[in-house]
C-alpha cells in the first residue's frame, strides 16, 4: 500500500500540471482540471455541459492517475461530489496531498451502475497512522485518483471509469447530507455477509442489537433501516445507521463473535475520532473497526505496559495496518476478524495475569510504619506479616430460595461454609414488598435471613434495595410527594430496627436499588434524581456518621432501550450519578452491578435478559469510568453463569459457560476488582442454583453441593494472606503491605507469639498502624 502511494507522489513533479491545470469554477470542477498519467482521458459531451469525461487505461506496473493542484475553492468545500461507474470491479483510490506535507486518502469501489460519491474531509484517512490531526481543507495543495490495482492484484487489460458531476460544496450548515447514512458491512465466519436480521439472530438485550454513544459516553439517538447497496457489482442488503448528531459517535455491537472463541460486546470508535470519520466510499467495515478500537484500547491500557507485550502489540498494529483496503472487503473483514481474535486473547489473559500481580505486588511488604508496641528481632529470629482480614469487602447475597423449610435450617451451614472460604460480607436483601406485609408490619423475612447467624460468624453486613420498585401494594399507586413521604417514613423505619440489633455490624446502608432504570412514585429521571437525594438527605439526618450507597445496574444502553416495566424512563448510570454528584446530598459509596453473561428467564416478571459479555479490558474500562467520578465504588453484584443460555446468547468471551469457565471468570473478576484502589468490595449475588436471577449463577448447586467457582475463589483468598518475611528497623519501623485491613506480626521461631494490628490509609495516602487487640496467640 505505502509502495503503491509513493507511486502517486512521482507525479507531483511533473512539470506540465501546472499549465493544464484548470480551476473549479462556481463549485464546478471542470473535467480538464484532471490530468492523466499512464492514462488518458475523454468526454463524452461537451465541457461546457458539465460534461460525463471517461478515464481509460490498461493496467501496468504503475498505476494510473488523475491529478490536479488544488487552490481556493477547494480550500473553502466542506464536501467533495461526484457520480462514477465502471466496466470493472476494482478499487480506487482518492488522495490529498497539504501543504504541509500531510497526507489523507479514502477508498471507493465503481460499480457497473451510476452511484453518487461524496467526501467530508472528516471522512478522509491520514496516510500516517500514527497522526491525529483530520484533514485542513485549507492547506489542501494536489489531489489524486489511482488506481493501484494493476499485476500486484492479478488485474491485466483495460478498465474505463466514468464520471460527472464532480463538484465542490462549500456551505456545510445547509448541505443535507452532513448526516451521513451508515452503511454497516460485517462479515461473519465463514465470510457471509451479516444482514440486520443476522445481527438481532446473534443477540438482542434490552431489544438492541447495538446502541451508540458520544464522546463523553452519553446516550445518542441512532435508528436503522435496512437498505440495499451495491457491491462487487451485486446488490447487498445491510443494515443502514442514521445517526440524530454529527458529533462523534462510538458505535457499541452487542453478541459480537470474532473466530470460533469469543462472542461479546465489543465497540468500534473510529479510531478514536468518530465511526463517521471511519468510512470507507460511505460504508464502515466493522471487523477492521473493531480490531482497531480493540488495539487502541490495549495500547493504552495499564494493563499491558511491559516491554515483551508492547512489543507484541506494535507488531499486530503494524499488521492491522497492512491490511490492504483495496482488497475485497470480505477478505479484508476476515483477516481482521483474525488479529481481532488474537488482540482478545491478549485482553482476557493478560489483563487477568496483570491484576492478580498487581494485587500481590501491594501485598509485598515495602511501605515503612512505626510499629504501636516494641517487638526485637535478630537474623535468626525474623518478624513475619501475615493479612488475616482485608478491609476489601468480599461479599454474597441471596435473594430467593430460602423459604423452603428445608433450606432455612440449611442457612447456618451455608453462612460458614462460606465464612471458611473467605467471605466477609453479607448483603441483607431487604426487598420493601418482602419485608413488611399490607398493614405496614414487620414480615418474618429477617428471621427467615437469619442475621444473628452472620453476626457470630464475623460479617459485616449491608442493606440491600430498602426502596426498590417492588413496592407493597399499599404503596403501589402513590405518585410525587405522597411516594416521597412513605419511601423516607419506610427508611427511617427500618434504619431504626436494623441500627438497633445489628447496628455494630452495618458496613453501609443502600437505601435505594437502581433508580436509573426503574420508576418510582411516577418521577422520571430528573426528578429521580432529586428523589434519591432528599432519601440521602433523610437518612442523615437520622445518622450522620453512617455510609450511604446507592446501587445501580449498568444501564449504558440509554433511554431507548425496550425493556419489559413502565415507560422505559431509562437512564445511563453513570449519566444518572453525574448528575446525582452535582447535588447537595451525594452518597458515599457509589453501587454497580455487573452481570458478564448474565442468563434471566423469568417469564412470570416479564423479564427475560440474555446480556453479552464485556470482557476484562472493558469490564476495567467501564469500571474507570465510574471510578473517575471520585467516590469508592463497590461492585455491589456480580455472577456469571455456568451454562448457555438456551438461546445461546449469553456470550461466552471466557469460552462457552460451564462450571470450570464459571470458576476461571469469576477469579479473575475478582482480581480485577481487588486491583482498583477505588473498589472498596465484590459481592457474588446467588449461594445456591435456586436463586433464579442469574441461571447457575450459584456458589453451591441446587442439591446445596459446593461448585468448583467456590473452591477456586477460596484459593484465590487464601493466596492473599500467605506469610510475607520483613525486617525491623532499630526506630521500631516495619515494611508492611500496602493493602488495608488487618495483620498478623509474628516471628518465624515463635509462631505462637504475636499481634493483630490494623494497616490503614489515611486521606492523604499514608498508611498507618494501630493495635487491633492485646490478644496474644
Amino acid at each position: 500500500m505505502k509502495r503503491s502511494f509513493k507511486a502517486i507522489a512521482l507525479v507531483i513533479g511533473v512539470s506540465i500540471l501546472s499549465a493544464l491545470m484548470i480551476s473549479p469554477t462556481n463549485g464546478d470542477v471542470h473535467p480538464k482540471f484532471f490530468f492523466p498519467i499512464n492514462s488518458s482521458i475523454s468526454w463524452e459531451k461537451t465541457p461546457d455541459q458539465g460534461g460525463i469525461f471517461s478515464w481509460e487505461y490498461g493496467y501496468n506496473a504503475e498505476p494510473a492517475v488523475l491529478t490536479g493542484n488544488t487552490d481556493a475553492p477547494w480550500r473553502q468545500s466542506s464536501r467533495i461530489y461526484f457520480e462514477v461507474r465502471s466496466d470493472r470491479e476494482g478499487a480506487l483510490v482518492l488522495r490529498f496531498n497539504q501543504t504541509n506535507g500531510k497526507v489523507f486518502y479514502s477508498v471507493f469501489t465503481p460499480t457497473q451502475e451510476w452511484q453518487a460519491i461524496s467526501f467530508y474531509p472528516k471522512d478522509m484517512i491520514p496516510f500516517d497512522s500514527a497522526s491525529n490531526e483530520p484533514m485542513d481543507v485549507s492547506l489542501l495543495e494536489h489531489i489524486f485518483i489511482a488506481d493501484m490495482n494493476g499485476p500486484d492484484h492479478g488485474k491485466s487489460g483495460d478498465r474505463t471509469v466514468w464520471m460527472k458531476n464532480f463538484s465542490l460544496k462549500e456551505t456545510i450548515q445547509t448541505d443535507p447530507d452532513v448526516v451521513p447514512e451508515i452503511p454497516l458491512l460485517a462479515y461473519g465466519p465463514g465470510g457471509r455477509l451479516l444482514t440486520e436480521q443476522d445481527f438481532k439472530a446473534m443477540g438482542v438485550s434490552a431489544g438492541q442489537w447495538f446502541f451508540a454513544t458520544d464522546s463523553k459516553h452519553s446516550p445518542v439517538k441512532v435508528t436503522v433501516k435496512t437498505g440495499t447497496i451495491k457491491l462487487d457489482g451485486e446488490p447487498a442488503s445491510v443494515p443502514v445507521l442514521i445517526p440524530s448528531s454529527t458529533s462523534p459517535l462510538t458505535l457499541e455491537i452487542l453478541f459480537w463473535q470474532a473466530g470460533e472463541s469469543y462472542k461479546l460486546w465489543l465497540r468500534a470508535d473510529g479510531r478514536g475520532k468518530g465511526i463517521q470519520n471511519s468510512l470507507i466510499n460511505g460504508s464502515i467495515l466493522l471487523n477492521l473497526e473493531l480490531a482497531h478500537t480493540r488495539l487502541n484500547e490495549l495500547l493504552s491500557s495499564d494493563y499491558t505496559k511491559d516491554k515483551a507485550l508492547s512489543a507484541q502489540l506494535n507488531r499486530m498494529k503494524i499488521q492491522l495496518e497492512g491490511l490492504d483496503p483495496l482488497e475485497s472487503t470480505k477478505e479484508c473483514a476476515q483477516k481482521a476478524d483474525l488479529i481481532l481474535k488474537q488482540l482478545l486473547d491478549i485482553s482476557q489473559k493478560s489483563v487477568a495475569a496483570q491484576s492478580r500481580e498487581r494485587v500481590m505486588k501491594r501485598l509485598t511488604p515495602k511501605n515503612r510504619v512505626i510499629l504501636p508496641f516494641s517487638m526485637k528481632s535478630d537474623l535468626n529470629n525474623q518478624p513475619w506479616v501475615q493479612l488475616v482480614e482485608p478491609d476489601f469487602r468480599i461479599g454474597v447475597v441471596q435473594s430467593f430460595g430460602f423459604e423452603d423449610p428445608q433450606e432455612t435450617n440449611s442457612i447456618p451451614e451455608y453462612y460458614a461454609k462460606l465464612r471458611e472460604t473467605g467471605f466477609n460480607h453479607f448483603v441483607l436483601p431487604l426487598f420493601w414488598d418482602k419485608i413488611v406485609d399490607e398493614k405496614n408490619k414487620f414480615t418474618h423475612w429477617e428471621d427467615i435471613l437469619q442475621i444473628p447467624e452472620l453476626v457470630s460468624l464475623g460479617y459485616t453486613l449491608h442493606t440491600h434495595a430498602v426502596i426498590q420498585a417492588a413496592k407493597p401494594k399499599f404503596i403501589e399507586k402513590q405518585r410525587g410527594e405522597e411516594f416521597r413521604l412513605s419511601a423516607e417514613q419506610h427508611l427511617a423505619k427500618v434504619f431504626k430496627t436494623y441500627q438497633q440489633d445489628y447496628g455494630s455490624s452495618m458496613h453501609l446502608w443502600e437505601i435505594v436499588n437502581e433508580p436509573s432504570s426503574n420508576i418510582y412514585g411516577g418521577y422520571r429521571v430528573k426528578d429521580r434524581v432529586r428523589l434519591v437525594e432528599a432519601l440521602i438527605a433523610a437518612h442523615r439526618n437520622m445518622a450522620p456518621d453512617a455510609k450511604v450507597m446507592v446501587n445501580d445496574y449498568d444501564w449504558q444502553r440509554g433511554i431507548d432501550a425496550q425493556v419489559p416495566w413502565e415507560k422505559k424512563r431509562i437512564t445511563g448510570t453513570l449519566l444518572f450519578y453525574q448528575a446525582l454528584l452535582k447535588t447537595a446530598n451525594p452518597p458515599d459509596v457509589l453501587g454497580l452491578e455487573w452481570y458478564p453473561g448474565l442468563s434471566v428467564n423469568q417469564p412470570a416478571y416479564g423479564i427475560q435478559l440474555f446480556e453479552p459479555c464485556k470482557d476484562l479490558l472493558d469490564t476495567g474500562i467501564a469500571w474507570d469510568q465510574l471510578l473517575s467520578l471520585g467516590l469508592p465504588v463497590m461492585i455491589s453484584e456480580f455472577s456469571v453463569p455456568d451454562r448457555m443460555a438456551p438461546s445461546g446468547k449469553n456470550g461466552y468471551a471466557w469460552g462457552k459457560w460451564d462450571m470450570e469457565v464459571q470458576a476461571r471468570a469469576a477469579v479473575d473478576s475478582f482480581f480485577l476488582a481487588l486491583s482498583k484502589p477505588g473498589i472498596t468490595g465484590w459481592v457474588w449475588w446467588g449461594i445456591t442454583d435456586k436463586e433464579p436471577w442469574n441461571t447457575g449463577g450459584g456458589l453451591f448447586d441446587s442439591q446445596g453441593l459446593p461448585k468448583p467457582v467456590l473452591e477456586h475463589l477460596g484459593k484465590a483468598i487464601s493466596s492473599l494472606k500467605k506469610p510475607l518475611k520483613t525486617t525491623i528497623n532499630i526506630s521500631n519501623q516495619i515494611s508492611m503491605p500496602s493493602v488495608p485491613g488487618i495483620y498478623r506480626i509474628f516471628f518465624s521461631n515463635t509462631p505462637e507469639s504475636g499481634r493483630l494490628v490494623r494497616l490503614s490509609k489515611t486521606a492523604s495516602g499514608e498508611f498507618t498502624l494501630a493495635l487491633e487487640n492485646q490478644i496474644s496467640f
